[in-house]
C-alpha cells in the first residue's frame, strides 16, 4: 500500500529532483526515497516511475528522467529499495537527446502483462523521428527488465514497439484484457487516445494535417479538437466507485479536467467520453493512479487529491 511520488525538478536547467515515499495512510517518509540530478529545462526532468511486478523478490524501482550533460540523455534508471530508500542506482537504458529542444520527451514507464518494461518517449520536436523505426523517439518502447531489447520486438535491434507518436505522455495496460492505451499530445489540435498495437503507425510525422489520418496509420480512438494536453490515463477496475468501473480515466494538463470513457464490451473502444464533475478545487493535471482498495489519486500540481 505504500506509494511513490516524483517531482519534476523545476524548469531551469540542471537541478536536484526528489522521489518521495508515502505509507498507505498518506504519511510522507521524512527523507526522500532518492534524489538525483536532472536537466529540468522546459518539459525535461524526472518524468516517470514504476515498481517491478516482482518487487517482493527483487525490490526494483525504475525511473525515467533527463540526465544533464552534453548531450542531455533521456535515461531509465533502476533502484533497489532497502528500508524505504533507493540504493544501487543502475542505468539500464539511454536515449541521447539529438536536438536542442527541451520538449516532447514523454513520458512514463510501466510493466506489461508480458513482464516487459514499456517506455513512452516523444519525438523531441522532430516529427521525422516518429516515422523512423530505428529511432527511439516518437515511440512506445519495449525492453527486457535489464534494458536490453527483446529479440521478438518488431524493429529489433531497435527498441520500438509502436511508432508515429508525437508526445505520448502516459499509457496504461487494461488489467482485464491486457490492451495498451496511450495518450498523445497534438500540436494546436488533435490530442489523442490510442489503442496501441505491436508494429503499428499512429500517424504523426512531418506531413501531419490536423483532423486527418495518414495513409497506413491507425486512427485514434478519441480525439480532442481543442488543446487539452491529455496526460495521465488509467483503466479503472476498483470497487470504491462502482459507476466508474471498466472506464478509461484521462487527465488533461491544459484544463485540469478529468474525462471518463466507458469501455465497449470487447474492451477495444469506448462508448462515449464526458468530463467528470470534480469537487471544487480539484483537478487532474498530470497523473491518475488506483490504490489497491480502489481509491483514486489525482496528481494536480502542487496537490494530490484522493477520491473514493
Amino acid at each position: 500500500g505504500r506509494w511513490l511520488v516524483t517531482e519534476k525538478g523545476g524548469y531551469g536547467g540542471p537541478i536536484e529532483a526528489a522521489i518521495h515515499l508515502f505509507d498507505a495512510s498518506g504519511e510522507q517518509q521524512p527523507e526522500p526515497f532518492a534524489t538525483l540530478q536532472v536537466d529540468s529545462t522546459f518539459e525535461r526532468g524526472l518524468l516517470g516511475i514504476t515498481v517491478d511486478p516482482q518487487f517482493e523478490d527483487n525490490h526494483y524501482v525504475y525511473v525515467y528522467y533527463s540526465q544533464p550533460g552534453e548531450p542531455v540523455v533521456n535515461t531509465t534508471l533502476r533502484y533497489t529499495e532497502r528500508d524505504g530508500k533507493g540504493t544501487e542506482p543502475t542505468v539500464i537504458f539511454e536515449a541521447p537527446v539529438l536536438t536542442g529542444a527541451g520538449n516532447h520527451n514523454g513520458g512514463n514507464l510501466h510493466f506489461g502483462p508480458d513482464d516487459k518494461l514499456y517506455i513512452s518517449i516523444g519525438e523531441n520536436a522532430r516529427p521525422a523521428f516518429a516515422q523512423d523505426t530505428q529511432s527511439a523517439y516518437g515511440k512506445l518502447l519495449r525492453l527486457n527488465r535489464d534494458g536490453s531489447v527483446p529479440d521478438d520486438n518488431p524493429f529489433a535491434p531497435a527498441p520500438g514497439w509502436a511508432y508515429g507518436l508525437r508526445n505520448p505522455f502516459d499509457f496504461t495496460f487494461d488489467p482485464q484484457s491486457g490492451n495498451l492505451w496511450a495518450t498523445d499530445n497534438g500540436p494546436s489540435c488533435d490530442d489523442e487516445l490510442h489503442l496501441i498495437r505491436r508494429e503499428q503507425n499512429y500517424g504523426w510525422g512531418p506531413d501531419y494535417q490536423c483532423g486527418s489520418v495518414a495513409e497506413g496509420a491507425i486512427a485514434p480512438v478519441l480525439r480532442w479538437s481543442d488543446t487539452e494536453a491529455v496526460t495521465g490515463v488509467l483503466v479503472y477496475t476498483g470497487d470504491a466507485i462502482p459507476a466508474w468501473q471498466n472506464s478509461l480515466l484521462i487527465c488533461a494538463y491544459g484544463t485540469r479536467a478529468l474525462y471518463r470513457a466507458p469501455l465497449t464490451a470487447d474492451r477495444t473502444g469506448v462508448t462515449e467520453v464526458r468530463q467528470v464533475e470534480l469537487p471544487e478545487g480539484f483537478g487532474c493535471g498530470t497523473d491518475i493512479e488506483q490504490a489497491p482498495d480502489g481509491t483514486l489519486y489525482l496528481n494536480d500540481p502542487p496537490n494530490i487529491h484522493r477520491i473514493k
